[in-house]
């Protein structure tokens, strides 16, 4: 007999929190979160320190070629980038094409805790 288990989707959260001009690991974090939320599962992206700037176009991020390839694959999303209210707070004039949401310190705790898996870069 051949039983079909059926999976509940996962929330996983994606913290970016190095600053991608100084490494190429925020890159790889776009994309793996891409491919994390290409199935069931619920991916949200929080961004902490300066790893914003992913959003923003500025040829100074590493391995800027490859961002290019995969951040457009998130102008139509559902669910916004989260970025820390302290980023938005020094950075007044941020602008973005992809969709975001500033949060503050409690709503990064309650994405924490709806979690149920983690990556961290």
């Amino acid at each position: 007999m051949n039983q079909t288990i059926e999976k509940s989707p996962l929330t996983i959260v994606v913290v970016i929190r190095t600053d991608p001009r100084l490494s190429r690991r925020p890159v790889e974090a776009i994309r793996m979160a891409l491919g994390l939320g290409a199935g069931i599962n619920r991916v949200a992206i929080l961004m902490m320190g300066n790893a914003p700037i992913l959003l923003t176009g500025d040829e100074e991020i590493q391995d800027y070629d490859v961002l290019e390839k995969y951040i457009s694959s998130f102008e139509d999303m559902e669910t916004p980038f989260l970025i820390e209210d302290d980023f938005l707070a020094k950075h007044p004039g941020f602008k973005s094409d992809y969709p975001y949401k500033g949060v503050a310190p409690e709503e990064i705790a309650e994405t924490m805790a709806a979690g149920d898996r983690f990556f961290i870069f």
